[in-house]
This record gives structure tokens, sequence and C-alpha cells, in this order.
């Protein structure tokens, strides 16, 4: 006897299923072009040292070092939380916002601040 191939639940046959990638049957003459990419500016120059500004640079980070962030949650009111660094999360040099890191709390957030940058005031 034999045995009988289902279509229920199971994968789909290749001509079962749609190409989304294909959508027209001119062999592709009709692709949109996309625009090139505007270049990225350089980022600024680093701020001298206790200057705002010094956490947007990797470079300038450290593992273990102490620093203030501000999390995901806490943007809009601009609450900062010190701990220490853990992991580095972004790979560009830089960012206009500040660099994410993973503080050894497990906790999530861009450096505003580092702590021994010759910052005077303690919190905000």
């Amino acid at each position: 006897m034999a045995m009988r191939r289902s279509n229920r639940g199971g994968s789909n046959s290749g001509s079962d299923r749609i190409n989304s990638n294909n959508r027209s049957n001119n062999g592709g003459s009709s692709r949109r072009r996309r625009r090139p990419r505007r270049p990225r500016s350089p980022p600024p120059p680093i701020p001298p040292q206790g200057q705002p500004g010094r956490g947007c640079f990797r470079e300038l980070l450290l593992n273990s070092e102490e620093v203030w962030v501000v999390q995901k949650a806490d943007q809009r009111s601009g609450h900062e939380t010190k701990g220490t660094i853990d992991r580095l999360l972004t790979k560009s040099p830089y960012h206009p916002r500040g660099i994410k890191v993973m503080l050894t709390s497990g906790q999530v957030g861009r450096v505003t601040r580092i702590v021994n940058d010759g910052d005077i005031e303690e919190s905000k």
C-alpha cells in the first residue's frame, strides 16, 4: 500500500509558494533603482576632559569603568543611573546620543557621563 503525502501542516512544495521577489514576469527589468546613500558626516572632535559629550565616543569607555547612563524608560525624564560597564553594545566608534552599554547589574542604557572624568557634581 502506497503512502499519501498530505499538504496539511507540512512544508509546501516550491511550486505552491508565491515568490515575492519576482513580482513581474518581464525578467526583473522594471526594478526600482535605489538612491545612493548620503555619505555620513565625520564625528565631531572629542571634547576635553570633564566636558559633556565624552560618552559618545567608544574609545573613551572601558570595561569595569563607572559611568552614568540613561535607560530607555527614563529618556523622557532624563533620570540617570550610576553603574559599572560590563559590555559595550554599540559597535560604531561614535553615537550622537551616547554609546549603549550593559552595566554589571544587567541594566542597559546610553552613557551620558563618565564618573572619574573631572565631574564635580555627583548626581542630578
